[in-house]
């Protein structure tokens, strides 16, 4: 993989781990209910198959696979944040906000993560369409 492009992704994995921790900790400060499911999904999507998706592209003979590993993770967080932060009006949404340090944290670092996971979704197609495009031209 071309340095720029690894360098793009290990930013985007860590800064997205680093925003997701802030957040986290910003639900565990506002007391915000989350069922097991929710904290599941948190933990293995959100917080760990963004590094095996970025371990994989590392890896030419899996770089495929980690494009789609980090795409899939991407659209499902995208979808995740954007349904309990903007849309359903839950103990997750930001318009909860009350003042407190802690809802500025949370309402900013759940527009953060939106951002980052648009991009991660957006930086998979392209991988994948790279790769795709790529063995087009090999087969002709």
């Amino acid at each position: 993989m071309k340095t720029a492009m690894a360098r793009t992704i290990a930013w985007l994995v860590i800064v997205h781990f680093a925003v997701s921790l802030l957040h986290g900790a910003a639900h565990i400060a506002l007391n915000v209910p989350a069922t097991f499911a929710d904290n599941l999904f948190r933990v293995v999507v959100i917080g760990m198959l963004p590094f095996l998706a970025w371990e994989l592209m590392a890896l030419d003979r899996y770089r495929t696979w980690g494009a789609w590993l980090l795409t899939i993770v991407m659209v499902s967080s995208w979808l995740y944040g954007a349904i309990n932060h903007f849309v359903l009006h839950g103990d997750d949404h930001i318009q909860l906000s009350t003042g407190n340090v802690w809802w500025s944290i949370f309402t900013i670092t759940a527009v953060l993560l939106f951002l980052l996971e648009a991009w991660g979704m957006l930086l998979g197609i392209w991988l994948l369409w790279g790769d795709s495009s790529r063995k087009r031209r090999s087969v002709a």
